[in-house]
Order: structure tokens, then C-alpha cells, then sequence
């Protein structure tokens, strides 16, 4: 499929492997949360978002007529990103060889390009370079045999590759699949990357972008002595996922390439801050304020550690006061199900009762912003009710 956009790209921003379903709707939520993010910081003028592959982590658990993937990619369009999203194994199966099943492959098309008829590549040629997004994945399936993960992009996409990059000779060429060219495990590699791909881009004006290599490294400075690319990034997991479950040590991210720089196209990773806004109703009781240290701990798919509400500014949770606090969190947090506020004496004034917490997430995708309210009518900090110092709020109602 071949399509002329008439305006210049200046970044692209580059997720991979969501894997969406893995652990419940862990990477569901994280994913929504990286698209927030993008929505409310990036601008979407020149910008196109590219998925290269596994938006979800068994194609036989997701309805490909309401992909939990595609709700997101529409509100980026709406926003007025550009966006393409290039298959991977776990778009057509469970993974491995013998778990994919063909019919996906069209499905895919249907669900992300609207034409389940369309051929690999995807060519989006802009005013200044141009875009080519391959299937490593269906080619393999189709015709090996073999249970690995690996791919391969086949002569026919390389003869597509050579066509295109001797019609545009100065364009920069944004080159995206889902295998990882430079992977050594037997199991994972784009097998006819020597035969097939490197020939075909090699000693070329390229930003070759991958991801199924689920390591939170950037390749930009990969030594290959024999290849001379401007750029080669691997996005990793953008939600983090790896074999054995969640890996703390990696993070939640997206990259950004910006491609408008003349020889050396600058990449950034991008992990972002999720804030939430936390306005807290003091009852207008006789006594009702505090002085007290008070702190808030939310849950939802994850949870985060004691976080301090204050303003500097000002005086806190005066009686009949509503407060407004902005907090940050490492991730998306989906679903608020839980908070606990924690509150600690000063020795002046420390009784408290409050009637309401309303949690605010981060962002806003399509009219899905949520406010979830926690009631409460129990004081913390006072002698004559008990003393409490600790209160945990669940089953919120939620606008």
C-alpha cells in the first residue's frame, strides 16, 4: 500500500510490544496512559505515531471488531496525529509459530488500515522523507514451519525497499518492523536480515525502528562496524512487559525521533509523569480542621507509596475548606478502587474529619475522564472517636 501525504514529518514517536491482555489490564492501562501523555504534551503537527507490532499478546483472546488497541489510535487521529501500526507474531497468535493462525492477517489489516485487502509494505511518502512499515511476521508464518518466534520480511518487501529508496533518493526513509535485526537468540531473529534486509537499506539514509526483543535499551549506538545507518532504536516494551510478568526495572515509555535534524536525527525517551489531582472536602463541623501531616496512597492496577498533600501556599483542610492537590504517579494507575489517608499529628489542632476525596486521573482520552468520589464520615486524630490515624476508602462512586 503506497499513500502521498502532502505535508513534511518533523518526529516520529515510537511505541512497541503493548501486549495487551497479558496481565489483566495492567498493560490495557499503561498503554492508554503513554497515548494520554501523547495527546497532552505532544504536539501532533508533523508528528506520527508508529506501533511496531504485538498491540496485543494472544490474538485469540481479542474480538478484532473491537480491538482494545484501536479506541486509543482513534483519538490519536483525532487529535490529529498520524499513526501507523505495523503487525508482530502476537498479533497473529500466541507468539510462536504454532501458535499463529493466517486468518489474523486480515483482520489485522481490517481493524488498523480499514482494508483487509492491502499488501506489505505500508509506503506513506511525506514532503520530506518517507515512511516504510513492514510485516516480518506474516511472511514467516506462511511460509516456515518452524515453532520459533522469528520473522522474516521476504524479497518481495526487500524489492519493494530497493524500489522505493532509488525513487526517492532525497528523502530521509523511516524503515519499521517488528523483529529485531540484531537479535542472537535462534528463537527470536529476523532470519533473512543478512539475505533480505541489510542489502536493501544498508549504507542508506535510514532510522530503522524494531521492538519483540523486550529489553529497555537504546541501540542508537550499537556497534556494527559494517552498518552505516543515521539511526537504529529498539522501542523495547512500552508497557513494560516481559516473559516472567512485570520487570520494575524497566520503565513505562515511548521514544521520540526527531527527523527534521540535517545528519544526526535525535532520539529521546519519553517517561512520563502521570498527575492526578486529589480535592479534599473538610466538613464544616465545629473542629473539623487540621494542622496535621496528612498523606494519600491511591490503588487501582497499581498502587503508589504515601504521598504528602500540601500547599505551600496556603493553610490546609481548614473547617468547611475544599483543597486541591496535584500528585504524581509512575504509571498509569488505571481504575481508582482504593485510597488510604494516612495522617500524623503536629501537636496543634490534629482532630479531622472530612466528608469527600475526589481522585482525578491524568489526562483526558476521548470522554472517558473520570472523577471517582470516596465518602467518608470517620475522624482521624481525634481522642473522644477513636484515635484513628490511618483510613482506608474503597468502592468509590465514579463521574
Amino acid at each position: 500500500m503506497e499513500k502521498t501525504i502532502n505535508k513534511p514529518i518533523k518526529k516520529v514517536i515510537h511505541l512497541s510490544d503493548i501486549h495487551i491482555g497479558k496481565n489483566e489490564k495492567k498493560e490495557f492501562d499503561r498503554y492508554n496512559g503513554l497515548v494520554r501523555q501523547i495527546i497532552d504534551t505532544e504536539d501532533a503537527s508533523g508528528s506520527i505515531v508508529i506501533i511496531t507490532g504485538d498491540t496485543c499478546d494472544n490474538a485469540n483472546d481479542i474480538n478484532y471488531n473491537d480491538h482494545p488497541a484501536a479506541l486509543a489510535i482513534k483519538a490519536l487521529k483525532d487529535k490529529g496525529f498520524d499513526v501507523l501500526v505495523i503487525p508482530g507474531n502476537h498479533d497473529y497468535g500466541t507468539g510462536g509459530r504454532d501458535g499463529a493462525n493466517p486468518k489474523y492477517i486480515p483482520l489485522f489489516k481490517k481493524t488498523f488500515y480499514d482494508d483487509e485487502n492491502i499488501s506489505y509494505p505500508i509506503i506513506l511518502i511525506y514532503d520530506n522523507v518517507v515512511i516504510i512499515g513492514l510485516d516480518s511476521s506474516g511472511p514467516y508464518i506462511l511460509n516456515h514451519t518452524s515453532k520459533e518466534a522469528r520473522g522474516t520480511i521476504g524479497k518481495e518487501q526487500a524489492d519493494v525497499i530497493d524500489a522505493v529508496f532509488s525513487q526517492y533518493p532525497d528523502k530521509k526513509k523511516v524503515v519499521c518492523l517488528h523483529h529485531d535485526p540484531f537479535s542472537t537468540d535462534d528463537h527470536l531473529l529476523l532470519s533473512d536480515w543478512e539475505d533480505e534486509l541489510k542489502p536493501a537499506i544498508n549504507d542508506k539514509d535510514v532510522i530503522l525502528l524494531y521492538g519483540h526483543i523486550h529489553t529497555d535499551v537504546n541501540f542508537g549506538d550499537l556497534n556494527k562496524t559494517d552498518l552505516q545507518f543515521n539511526c537504529i532504536l529498539n522501542a523495547g516494551s512500552s508497557t513494560k512487559t516481559g516473559e516472567d510478568g512485570d520487570h520494575p526495572e524497566w520503565s513505562i515509555f515511548y521514544r521520540t525521533i526527531d527527523i527534521s535534524l540535517a545528519s544526526n536525527p535525535r532520539s529521546i525517551k519519553v517517561v512520563p509523569d502521570f498527575n492526578y489531582t486529589i480535592t479534599v472536602y473538610t466538613s464544616d463541623c465545629e473542629k473539623a480542621g487540621t494542622d496535621a501531616y496528612v498523606y494519600i496512597t491511591l490503588a487501582g492496577v497499581a498502587t503508589t507509596g504515601p504521598i504528602e498533600l500540601e500547599n505551600k501556599d496556603k493553610d490546609d483542610f481548614e473547617k468547611g475548606s475544599i483543597d486541591s492537590f496535584v500528585i504524581t504517579a509512575n504509571q498509569d494507575l488505571g481504575d481508582i478502587k482504593q485510597i488510604t489517608i494516612d495522617a500524623k499529628s503536629n501537636g496543634d489542632k490534629p482532630g479531622w474529619l472530612f466528608t469527600k476525596i475526589e481522585v482525578a486521573p491524568p489526562h483526558k482520552l476521548q470522554n472517558q475522564f473520570k472523577t471517582f468520589t470516596f465518602t467518608n464520615d470517620k475522624w482521624l486524630l481525634a481522642e473522644d472517636k477513636g484515635n484513628l490515624t490511618k483510613l482506608t476508602l474503597t468502592s468509590p462512586t465514579c463521574e
